[in-house]
C-alpha cells in the first residue's frame, strides 16, 4: 500500500541523518514468508513452524545525503 504521510510528522520519527521524502511517500508492505530446514529438527519434523507473517512500512526518503535503499547504502 503506498501513501503520503506529513514529511514533517515522519521527521519526528526516524532517527538523526534521515530526510524523509518531499511528498512523504511511504509503503507497507504485507509478506509472508517459508523457512526450510533439512537439519534443524524443529521446522523438518513440523514445516508449519517456519513459516510466518509479518507487515512493515518503508518510509522513502536519504540518509546523510543518500536515497536510502540506494546500491551500496549502509
Amino acid at each position: 500500500i503506498d501513501f503520503a504521510a506529513d514529511p514533517a510528522r515522519v521527521a519526528e520519527l526516524v532517527p538523526p541523518g534521515f530526510a524523509p521524502r518531499g511528498d512523504g511517500g511511504c509503503t507497507i508492505f504485507f509478506c509472508e514468508w517459508a523457512s526450510a530446514a533439512e537439519r534443524d529438527p524443529r521446522v523438518k519434523d513440523d514445516p508449519a513452524k517456519g513459516q510466518y507473517k509479518e507487515a512493515y512500512i518503508v518510509l522513502h526518503g536519504s540518509f546523510d545525503g543518500r536515497r536510502a535503499g540506494q546500491a551500496g547504502w549502509r
